[in-house]
């Protein structure tokens, strides 16, 4: 619609505000060019959102290759859970290694973190 009206939506630099989170990017100009600027708050809480991603993650690998009732049983029986506890420490590993830039935040993905055990 403003493009009817001859008006352009100007391109923006960085990496836009996540939805939901708080503390989002301030509209800033660098070098002329309409840029997101990530205070170290916002930082925080988009490195916060990442791990809380890692920890749903881990969650989810557990779960589907072993229920709660198979661990409970598990445990019952005094049998090892080796992998529960690589996936624990993997994703341990992976929030370590977070980036800490907004860019790099912005393109992680859990799911595609390296370091998950078969």
């Amino acid at each position: 619609e403003a493009a009817e009206h001859g008006l352009e939506r100007a391109a923006v630099a960085g990496v836009p505000p996540v939805p939901g989170l708080g503390n989002p990017p301030t509209l800033d100009e660098a070098n002329g060019v309409p840029t997101w600027v990530w205070s170290d708050a916002g930082l925080a809480n988009l490195r916060a959102h990442c791990i809380a991603a890692v920890k749903a993650e881990a969650e989810r690998r557990i779960l589907e290759r072993y229920p709660l009732t198979a661990q409970i049983n598990a445990i019952r029986l005094g049998q090892p859970l080796d992998w529960i506890d690589a996936v624990r420490a993997a994703s341990d590993a992976i929030e370590a290694t977070l980036p800490s830039d907004a860019v790099g935040l912005a393109a992680f993905s859990a799911a595609q973190a390296d370091g998950w055990p078969e």
